[in-house]
Protein backbone atom coordinates (compact mmCIF):
# COMPACT_ATOMS: atom_id res chain seq x y z
CA UNK A 1 0.00 0.00 0.00
CA UNK A 2 2.75 2.48 0.68
CA UNK A 3 4.29 1.80 -2.66
CA UNK A 4 1.07 2.57 -4.44
CA UNK A 5 0.49 5.78 -2.47
CA UNK A 6 3.97 6.90 -3.41
CA UNK A 7 3.32 6.26 -7.04
CA UNK A 8 0.08 8.25 -6.89
CA UNK A 9 1.79 11.17 -5.21
CA UNK A 10 4.43 11.09 -7.90
CA UNK A 11 1.81 11.32 -10.59
CA UNK A 12 0.12 14.26 -8.87
CA UNK A 13 3.47 16.08 -8.61
CA UNK A 14 4.21 15.53 -12.26
CA UNK A 15 0.83 16.81 -13.22
CA UNK A 16 1.17 19.90 -11.02
CA UNK A 17 4.68 20.62 -12.21
CA UNK A 18 3.57 21.48 -15.86
CA UNK A 19 4.62 25.08 -16.86
CA UNK A 20 2.10 27.75 -18.02
CA UNK A 21 2.98 30.75 -20.28
CA UNK A 22 0.55 33.68 -20.60
CA UNK A 23 -2.19 31.45 -19.30
CA UNK A 24 -1.43 28.74 -21.83
CA UNK A 25 0.22 25.43 -21.41
CA UNK A 26 3.81 25.23 -22.48
CA UNK A 27 2.91 23.09 -25.44
CA UNK A 28 0.21 25.43 -26.68
CA UNK A 29 2.36 28.48 -26.04
CA UNK A 30 5.22 26.97 -27.98
CA UNK A 31 2.94 26.97 -31.01
CA UNK A 32 0.91 30.13 -30.64
CA UNK A 33 3.56 32.58 -29.44
CA UNK A 34 5.93 32.12 -32.44
CA UNK A 35 2.94 32.27 -34.73
CA UNK A 36 1.63 35.52 -33.23
CA UNK A 37 5.16 36.91 -33.12
CA UNK A 38 5.67 36.21 -36.79
CA UNK A 39 2.30 37.75 -37.64
CA UNK A 40 3.11 40.81 -35.52
CA UNK A 41 6.53 41.27 -37.09
CA UNK A 42 5.03 40.82 -40.56
CA UNK A 43 2.31 43.38 -39.75
CA UNK A 44 4.87 45.83 -38.43
CA UNK A 45 6.86 45.37 -41.60
CA UNK A 46 3.80 46.06 -43.72
CA UNK A 47 3.01 49.14 -41.61
CA UNK A 48 6.56 50.44 -41.92
CA UNK A 49 6.55 49.91 -45.68
CA UNK A 50 3.13 51.59 -45.95
CA UNK A 51 4.29 54.57 -43.91
CA UNK A 52 7.49 54.73 -45.93
CA UNK A 53 5.57 54.78 -49.21
CA UNK A 54 3.24 57.45 -47.83
CA UNK A 55 6.20 59.52 -46.68
CA UNK A 56 7.89 59.18 -50.07
CA UNK A 57 4.68 60.14 -51.85
CA UNK A 58 4.21 63.15 -49.59
CA UNK A 59 7.80 64.25 -50.18
CA UNK A 60 7.23 63.91 -53.92
CA UNK A 61 4.02 65.94 -53.73
CA UNK A 62 5.73 68.60 -51.63
CA UNK A 63 8.63 68.73 -54.09
CA UNK A 64 6.28 69.33 -57.04
CA UNK A 65 4.27 71.89 -55.10
CA UNK A 66 7.37 73.82 -54.06
CA UNK A 67 8.86 73.55 -57.54
CA UNK A 68 5.77 75.00 -59.22
CA UNK A 69 5.19 77.78 -56.70
CA UNK A 70 8.88 78.73 -56.49
CA UNK A 71 9.19 78.70 -60.27
CA UNK A 72 6.25 81.10 -60.52
CA UNK A 73 8.03 83.35 -58.05
CA UNK A 74 11.29 83.18 -60.01
CA UNK A 75 9.76 83.95 -63.42
CA UNK A 76 7.43 86.67 -62.13
CA UNK A 77 10.14 89.35 -62.29
CA UNK A 78 10.94 88.53 -65.91
CA UNK A 79 7.24 88.57 -66.80
CA UNK A 80 6.79 91.92 -65.08
CA UNK A 81 9.82 93.36 -66.90
CA UNK A 82 8.45 92.15 -70.24
CA UNK A 83 5.12 93.83 -69.52
CA UNK A 84 6.93 97.07 -68.63
CA UNK A 85 8.99 96.81 -71.83
CA UNK A 86 5.80 96.47 -73.90
CA UNK A 87 4.29 99.49 -72.16
CA UNK A 88 7.44 101.56 -72.71
CA UNK A 89 7.54 100.56 -76.39
CA UNK A 90 3.88 101.49 -76.81
CA UNK A 91 4.34 104.91 -75.22
CA UNK A 92 7.49 105.73 -77.20
CA UNK A 93 5.91 104.60 -80.46
CA UNK A 94 2.73 106.61 -79.94
CA UNK A 95 4.82 109.78 -79.41
CA UNK A 96 7.32 109.10 -82.19
CA UNK A 97 7.38 111.84 -84.84
CA UNK A 98 9.82 110.17 -87.19
CA UNK A 99 9.54 107.14 -89.43
CA UNK A 100 11.91 104.77 -87.66
CA UNK A 101 12.14 101.36 -86.02
CA UNK A 102 11.81 101.61 -82.25
CA UNK A 103 13.80 99.29 -80.01
CA UNK A 104 11.99 96.69 -77.93
CA UNK A 105 13.60 95.13 -74.87
CA UNK A 106 12.91 91.41 -74.92
CA UNK A 107 13.09 89.09 -71.90
CA UNK A 108 13.36 85.29 -71.96
CA UNK A 109 10.65 84.12 -69.57
CA UNK A 110 11.39 80.34 -69.32
CA UNK A 111 7.74 79.55 -68.62
CA UNK A 112 7.77 76.58 -70.99
CA UNK A 113 9.92 74.64 -68.51
CA UNK A 114 7.27 74.60 -65.82
CA UNK A 115 4.62 73.61 -68.38
CA UNK A 116 6.55 70.40 -68.99
CA UNK A 117 5.23 69.12 -65.64
CA UNK A 118 2.20 66.85 -66.34
CA UNK A 119 -1.21 68.16 -65.29
CA UNK A 120 -1.66 65.04 -63.14
CA UNK A 121 1.12 66.31 -60.86
CA UNK A 122 -0.72 69.61 -60.43
CA UNK A 123 -3.91 67.75 -59.53
CA UNK A 124 -2.14 65.40 -57.10
CA UNK A 125 -0.25 68.18 -55.32
CA UNK A 126 -2.85 70.94 -55.28
CA UNK A 127 -6.21 69.10 -55.20
CA UNK A 128 -6.29 65.38 -54.36
CA UNK A 129 -3.75 65.57 -51.53
CA UNK A 130 -4.36 69.15 -50.47
CA UNK A 131 -6.52 70.65 -47.77
CA UNK A 132 -9.12 73.24 -48.66
CA UNK A 133 -12.24 73.23 -50.80
CA UNK A 134 -11.57 70.88 -53.76
CA UNK A 135 -13.67 73.02 -56.13
CA UNK A 136 -11.64 76.13 -55.25
CA UNK A 137 -8.42 74.16 -55.57
CA UNK A 138 -9.42 72.93 -59.02
CA UNK A 139 -10.32 76.49 -60.05
CA UNK A 140 -6.96 77.84 -58.89
CA UNK A 141 -5.06 75.03 -60.62
CA UNK A 142 -6.91 75.92 -63.82
CA UNK A 143 -5.90 79.57 -63.37
CA UNK A 144 -2.22 78.63 -62.93
CA UNK A 145 -2.10 76.37 -65.99
CA UNK A 146 -4.14 78.77 -68.15
CA UNK A 147 -2.03 81.80 -67.25
CA UNK A 148 1.25 79.95 -67.70
CA UNK A 149 0.11 78.85 -71.16
CA UNK A 150 -0.96 82.38 -72.02
CA UNK A 151 2.35 83.90 -70.89
CA UNK A 152 4.25 81.22 -72.79
CA UNK A 153 2.23 82.08 -75.91
CA UNK A 154 3.01 85.76 -75.40
CA UNK A 155 6.69 84.96 -75.06
CA UNK A 156 6.52 83.58 -78.60
CA UNK A 157 4.11 86.18 -79.99
CA UNK A 158 5.89 89.34 -78.83
CA UNK A 159 8.95 88.75 -81.07
CA UNK A 160 6.56 88.04 -83.95
CA UNK A 161 4.67 91.29 -83.30
CA UNK A 162 7.92 93.22 -83.20
CA UNK A 163 9.36 91.52 -86.29
CA UNK A 164 6.22 92.34 -88.29
CA UNK A 165 6.36 95.95 -87.12
CA UNK A 166 10.04 96.16 -87.99
CA UNK A 167 9.54 94.75 -91.50
CA UNK A 168 6.59 97.00 -92.27
CA UNK A 169 8.46 100.05 -90.97
CA UNK A 170 11.51 99.28 -93.10
CA UNK A 171 9.24 98.97 -96.15
CA UNK A 172 7.79 102.41 -95.43
CA UNK A 173 11.26 103.89 -94.90
CA UNK A 174 12.29 102.57 -98.31
CA UNK A 175 9.09 103.86 -99.84
CA UNK A 176 9.54 107.31 -98.31
CA UNK A 177 13.19 107.55 -99.34
CA UNK A 178 12.41 106.52 -102.91
CA UNK A 179 9.65 109.12 -103.32
CA UNK A 180 11.70 111.79 -101.61
CA UNK A 181 14.53 111.08 -104.02
CA UNK A 182 12.10 111.52 -106.91
CA UNK A 183 10.87 114.80 -105.42
CA UNK A 184 14.42 116.02 -105.06
CA UNK A 185 15.13 115.17 -108.71
CA UNK A 186 12.08 116.88 -110.20
CA UNK A 187 12.21 119.93 -107.93
CA UNK A 188 14.74 121.97 -110.00
CA UNK A 189 12.63 121.58 -113.14
CA UNK A 190 10.14 123.87 -111.51
CA UNK A 191 11.79 126.63 -113.51
CA UNK A 192 9.50 125.57 -116.34
CA UNK A 193 6.51 127.04 -114.53
CA UNK A 194 5.88 130.68 -113.73
CA UNK A 195 8.43 132.53 -111.64
CA UNK A 196 6.08 133.18 -108.72
CA UNK A 197 5.33 129.47 -108.34
CA UNK A 198 9.01 128.60 -108.49
CA UNK A 199 9.81 131.28 -105.88
CA UNK A 200 7.12 129.89 -103.60
CA UNK A 201 8.52 126.39 -104.01
CA UNK A 202 11.98 127.59 -103.04
CA UNK A 203 10.63 129.59 -100.12
CA UNK A 204 8.86 126.51 -98.75
CA UNK A 205 11.95 124.39 -99.28
CA UNK A 206 14.23 126.97 -97.63
CA UNK A 207 11.88 127.29 -94.66
CA UNK A 208 11.93 123.50 -94.26
CA UNK A 209 15.75 123.37 -94.47
CA UNK A 210 16.11 126.13 -91.88
CA UNK A 211 13.95 124.12 -89.48
CA UNK A 212 16.49 121.29 -89.59
CA UNK A 213 19.85 122.77 -88.59
CA UNK A 214 21.36 119.31 -88.19
CA UNK A 215 20.45 118.52 -91.79
CA UNK A 216 17.93 115.87 -90.87
CA UNK A 217 14.20 116.41 -90.67
CA UNK A 218 11.81 113.91 -89.15
CA UNK A 219 8.75 112.79 -91.05
CA UNK A 220 6.25 114.87 -89.09
CA UNK A 221 8.24 118.07 -89.61
CA UNK A 222 8.74 117.31 -93.30
CA UNK A 223 5.01 116.80 -93.75
CA UNK A 224 4.19 119.99 -91.90
CA UNK A 225 6.77 122.33 -93.48
CA UNK A 226 7.43 120.80 -96.88
CA UNK A 227 4.99 118.23 -98.26
CA UNK A 228 1.68 119.74 -97.18
CA UNK A 229 2.60 123.33 -98.16
CA UNK A 230 3.82 122.10 -101.57
CA UNK A 231 0.60 120.13 -102.08
CA UNK A 232 -1.42 123.22 -101.33
CA UNK A 233 0.77 125.28 -103.66
CA UNK A 234 0.40 122.76 -106.50
CA UNK A 235 -3.35 122.58 -106.00
CA UNK A 236 -3.66 126.34 -106.39
CA UNK A 237 -1.30 126.40 -109.38
CA UNK A 238 -3.26 123.70 -111.21
CA UNK A 239 -6.04 126.19 -111.98
CA UNK A 240 -3.69 128.75 -113.57
CA UNK A 241 -0.65 127.01 -115.04
CA UNK A 242 -0.33 125.45 -118.47
CA UNK A 243 2.53 123.23 -117.30
CA UNK A 244 0.14 120.44 -116.32
CA UNK A 245 2.56 117.56 -116.89
CA UNK A 246 5.12 118.91 -114.46
CA UNK A 247 2.47 119.76 -111.89
CA UNK A 248 0.89 116.31 -112.20
CA UNK A 249 4.27 114.65 -111.72
CA UNK A 250 5.05 116.87 -108.73
CA UNK A 251 1.59 116.37 -107.26
CA UNK A 252 1.78 112.60 -107.71
CA UNK A 253 5.12 112.40 -105.90
CA UNK A 254 3.92 114.64 -103.09
CA UNK A 255 0.77 112.54 -102.70
CA UNK A 256 2.85 109.37 -102.60
CA UNK A 257 4.84 110.88 -99.75
CA UNK A 258 1.63 111.90 -97.99
CA UNK A 259 0.27 108.36 -98.41
CA UNK A 260 3.45 106.94 -96.90
CA UNK A 261 2.96 109.27 -93.97
CA UNK A 262 -0.64 108.09 -93.52
CA UNK A 263 0.51 104.47 -93.66
CA UNK A 264 3.09 105.21 -91.00
CA UNK A 265 0.60 106.94 -88.71
CA UNK A 266 -1.78 104.01 -89.07
CA UNK A 267 0.98 101.47 -88.53
CA UNK A 268 2.46 103.09 -85.45
CA UNK A 269 -0.96 103.66 -83.88
CA UNK A 270 -1.96 100.04 -84.47
CA UNK A 271 1.24 98.67 -82.99
CA UNK A 272 1.26 101.15 -80.13
CA UNK A 273 -2.23 99.90 -79.27
CA UNK A 274 -1.21 96.27 -79.77
CA UNK A 275 1.71 96.55 -77.35
CA UNK A 276 -0.42 98.55 -74.91
CA UNK A 277 -2.97 95.71 -74.86
CA UNK A 278 -0.16 93.16 -74.62
CA UNK A 279 1.21 94.96 -71.56
CA UNK A 280 -2.22 94.95 -69.90
CA UNK A 281 -2.85 91.29 -70.71
CA UNK A 282 0.55 90.16 -69.42
CA UNK A 283 0.15 92.27 -66.25
CA UNK A 284 -3.33 90.87 -65.59
CA UNK A 285 -2.13 87.34 -66.26
CA UNK A 286 0.78 87.77 -63.85
CA UNK A 287 -1.51 89.15 -61.14
CA UNK A 288 -3.84 86.16 -61.52
CA UNK A 289 -0.89 83.81 -61.37
CA UNK A 290 0.48 85.39 -58.19
CA UNK A 291 -2.99 85.40 -56.59
CA UNK A 292 -3.29 81.65 -57.19
CA UNK A 293 0.21 81.11 -55.83
CA UNK A 294 -0.70 83.07 -52.70
CA UNK A 295 -3.92 81.06 -52.30
CA UNK A 296 -2.10 77.73 -52.24
CA UNK A 297 0.64 79.04 -49.95
CA UNK A 298 -1.66 80.65 -47.39
CA UNK A 299 -4.90 78.68 -47.52
CA UNK A 300 -3.87 75.10 -48.22
CA UNK A 301 -1.45 72.47 -47.01
CA UNK A 302 -0.70 68.89 -47.91
CA UNK A 303 -2.95 66.44 -46.07
CA UNK A 304 -1.76 64.39 -43.09
CA UNK A 305 0.47 61.44 -43.92
CA UNK A 306 -2.29 58.84 -43.40
CA UNK A 307 -4.57 60.65 -45.89
CA UNK A 308 -2.07 60.91 -48.74
CA UNK A 309 -3.22 59.07 -51.88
Amino acid sequence: MKLKEYQLDELILKSNSGEFVLGMSETLASVLIPTFTAIFIFSIGLLINWLKSKKEKKNELLAYKNLILNWIEKVSLGIENQAIACKDFSERLSKESDLSVQKLVYTKLLVEKILEIPISNYIDSFVVNSTGDPSKNYAQVFVIIAQLNFINDMENEIPNYYKNFQNLTIELVDEWNLNFKILNEIFPSGTSVNAHFFEEMNRIKLNWIRSTPDGRSNLALSMKLLINPLLELVKNEMDESYEKNYLFELSSTLQDLAITNMKWLKLKNEYAQLFHITNENISNSLNSLLDSKSYFEKQTNLKYLFLIN
